[in-house]
């Protein structure tokens, strides 16, 4: 709940801020697309174990990928905004942020210094330079992160990868992996969040009369940019690229470039004259485009997709076949025996029932191997799984 709470708080911020400046609508609105998102990524997160239960690797990766977003709609609020007092605020807000994001693991932390750096170069171009403060921050947060004592004892047990063998691995594997990204789940995203799109593209269409497929094409480059440094950070480092949280914080940023080139096509066509948006706008298509929305949400919740369920669906399967409490018994008895202080050898089973939405790992077979030489030192005793009798 701390997570997903964070992250719901992260995209309210952002939404309110583009609500006030592109869309224009009512609070309720913000708070209702918000949980919508919120529940969208709940919903279809690659690991939802390392994405909202398994507590330590969720804080360290999902509340900052949505930081991420919130941080450049602060500085989008500087930009409109005319009061120095706030937008000085706002800016001692980005520079915090940034730094802070620096400090919660090198993926996102890196996709906020490329989307800084990007903000920057467009705001540099008409003469406003406070976003350079937030992305020196950033920097610097980055630096700290890198040369950090913890950092260099991780670091010692991989081999650092060269450069140019990054971006070759980072290239090659973005390519395996694309014809996943554009899964039905993605489609059903698009359909979903095009009554936004068609909202922004009808109330800026006199505003951004320069669009161009020019910046179209720069906007897709800048994202490829920034996802495929994503996933150069862990390779450079380790020679993979990264666990499920990483997995899942590289599909949320994904999915949000892909909303965002989504309504600036949606804006592009409309300021052409290549659709015509009042018909989009009448009240008989915004039922429809409504109840489509709601359909959409339904199948989310409930329907397979492409071979695939929902973490929901999964989570209802779990609790009727009593997986999720026979795991939360097991795993209850173990802590119990961990806790018991007249033990000094704890060895324990192998879990029978292991939940796809809570088994993250298990104890190894030796007590001198990671992770029960940390199980060891937190309980000041032995502990490890011994082999099922039964094999």
């Amino acid at each position: 709940f701390i997570v997903l709470l964070i992250c719901y708080l992260c995209i309210l911020g952002a939404m309110h801020i583009l609500n006030r400046h592109f869309l224009k609508k009512s609070m309720l609105y913000c708070i209702v697309v918000s949980f919508g998102i919120l529940t969208f990524f709940a919903l279809w997160l690659p690991s939802p174990v390392e994405g909202i239960y398994w507590y330590n690797g969720a804080m360290n990766y999902m509340p900052w990928v949505f930081a991420n977003f919130l941080n450049v709609c602060l500085l989008i609020e500087v930009w409109f905004n005319k009061n120095k007092r706030i937008s000085n605020a706002l800016i001692i807000g980005s520079i915090l942020l940034s730094f802070l994001i620096s400090g919660a693991n090198h993926d996102t932390a890196f996709a906020n210094i490329l989307l800084l750096i990007f903000f920057s170069i467009y705001l540099i171009r008409n003469k406003r330079y406070y976003s350079l403060l937030p992305l020196l921050s950033a920097l610097v947060g980055f630096g700290i992160m890198y040369i950090a004592p913890g950092t260099m004892v991780r670091q010692s047990v991989f081999e650092k990868q060269s450069v140019l063998g990054t971006i070759l691995a980072t290239i090659q594997h973005v390519y395996q992996i694309s014809g996943g990204c554009f899964s039905p789940i993605w489609l059903l995203s698009l359909i979903l969040i095009t009554p936004v799109a068609i909202e922004f593209a009808n109330s800026n269409k006199k505003r951004w009369q320069g669009i161009s497929l020019k910046h179209i094409i720069f906007t897709v480059l800048g994202m490829l940019m920034i996802l495929c440094g994503m996933f150069c950070v862990p390779y450079y480092a380790m020679k993979n690229f990264g666990a499920g949280r990483l997995e899942n914080v590289v599909w949320i940023t994904f999915m949000f470039f892909s909303w965002i080139l989504y309504t600036m096509i949606w804006l592009f066509l409309t300021v052409k004259n290549y659709v015509n948006i009042s018909k989009f706008t009448a009240s008989k298509t915004k039922i429809f485009l409504g109840t489509v929305t709601c359909v959409g949400l339904v199948c989310l919740f409930l329907m397979p997709i492409n071979g695939r369920e929902s973490n929901s669906l999964i989570a209802y399967h779990e609790l009727r076949n009593h997986t999720a409490s026979n795991y939360g018994e097991e795993m209850d008895e173990r802590i119990k025996r961990y806790n018991d202080k007249t033990l000094k050898v704890v060895e324990v089973e192998e879990l029978r029932a292991k939940s796809r939405l809570l088994y993250f790992d298990d104890l190894g077979y030796s007590p001198n191997k990671w992770p029960n030489t940390a199980m060891n030192k937190y309980y000041k005793k032995e502990i490890y799984k011994v082999a099922d009798s039964n094999e």
